[in-house]
């Protein structure tokens, strides 16, 4: 299968925005600050291209219910349970990085939305960027169905970030998505933001979303591929002072409990050549990519309570585990991040590589909506 990486997506996209963007990338609180405090940097600043690349990030530590029941995949729920609260306080590198991709590629798709469309946003947490960032960028459309597999983070999603065209739903994309196809319909878009390397089965979880998608649908996912939190998380697991606070089952033996927190640590952390697992997974789902990535990237946390704090929002700990012990773990991470962090006068950064891909249900020969428009 030949791979087209970024010959029309990347460069048109660049093309139209100027290669620019409205978020600074030194810390986590610009998110919160007016848009007439912040500068604009080049969008590839942040994310540098590895698609050749064999080798690992930089062992340096970045962290990280009712679902629509079916038919398994063949692997258990993807997620560990999240605080909605902790999850939103921390997840400002996150957003960043969300809005960089989406603004460099949203413009890719064939179609530009219209109000007959339904787009789907797979893995949205707590809701604030379905609704404050990805909404605006959709417009007009009919609606987007927004999910999660956590039904507590979609329970604060309906409370705190509703909008007439948004709908929230709790889905499990590693079961069966008749039932969710059946009560919805088909989406011309799937949208998918640090969502998907929550999932084991991959394969399983992008033919999920091939079927969500219509016959002339497309996709934009962003995960992560390969993360030292992931290093980190093995180590923690192997010290009896620690492998009862993280495992989801506090009497399983250590080769049990080891298992189980595999299912939160994708194929790819372990590939040989990031790419080419990649384009595997995509060739066994049978979507067809546009723009198939691997990408750099670089958080630099200001202080150690920075760490400590985006540490604790994904750390995947025992549904019984007290909350001195959580503490007391996210204290102990932070700890041997703040070791391996490469330290500036910025602070703490960590790397990782993470997943870009925008790909479609069936080939497409159509000029994508950004030509369209320098074409007249």
């Amino acid at each position: 299968m030949a791979l087209r990486r970024c010959l029309c997506s990347r460069s048109g996209a660049k093309l139209f925005l100027g290669c620019k963007t409205s978020i600074s990338f030194s810390s986590p609180s610009v998110l919160r600050r007016s848009v007439d405090d912040e500068h604009r940097l080049p969008v590839l600043q942040c994310m540098r291209r590895l698609s050749g690349s064999t080798n690992p990030p930089d062992e340096s530590t970045t962290p990280e219910t009712g679902p629509a029941r079916g038919k398994s995949t063949g692997s258990t729920s993807s997620a560990p349970m999240l605080s909605p609260q902790l999850y939103t306080s921390a997840n400002a590198f996150q957003k960043r990085d969300n809005l960089l991709v989406l603004d460099l590629l949203n413009m890719a798709f064939r179609r530009a939305p219209s109000e007959d469309q339904q787009f789907l946003d797979i893995g949205c947490a707590a809701g604030d960027f379905t609704r404050d960032v990805l909404m605006p960028r959709c417009s007009p459309c009919r609606r987007i169905v927004a999910t999660d597999v956590s039904s507590s983070m979609i329970a604060h999603a309906k409370r705190f970030y509703t909008h007439p065209y948004i709908t929230y739903d709790v889905l499990d994309l590693s079961h069966d998505v008749s039932p969710f196809v059946e009560r919805y319909g088909r989406f011309d878009r799937v949208y998918s933001f640090f969502c998907l390397h929550w999932i084991h089965d991959q394969i399983g979880a992008l033919r999920n979303i091939r079927k969500l998608m219509a016959p002339e649908g497309e996709c934009l996912l962003y995960f992560c591929a390969r993360t030292p939190s992931y290093t980190l998380w093995r180590e923690f697991a192997r010290m009896d002072r620690w492998k009862d606070v993280l495992s989801s089952n506090r009497k399983l033996s250590f080769f049990r409990f080891y298992r189980t927190l595999k299912t939160f640590i994708p194929p790819s952390h372990d590939a040989k050549d990031l790419l080419s697992y990649l384009e595997h997974i995509l060739a066994a789902s049978e979507l067809k990519p546009h723009t198939c990535e691997v990408l750099r990237n670089v958080w630099t946390f200001p202080t150690e309570q920075d760490i400590a704090g985006t540490i604790s929002a994904v750390l995947p700990v025992a549904e019984g585990a007290s909350v001195h012990e959580v503490q007391e773990l996210a204290k102990a991470m932070t700890a041997e991040v703040v070791l391996r962090s490469r330290k500036s006068l910025g602070g703490f950064s960590a790397a990782f590589d993470a997943y870009v891909v925008h790909a479609s249900r069936s080939a497409v020969s159509r000029t994508p909506q950004w030509l369209m428009m320098h074409s007249g």
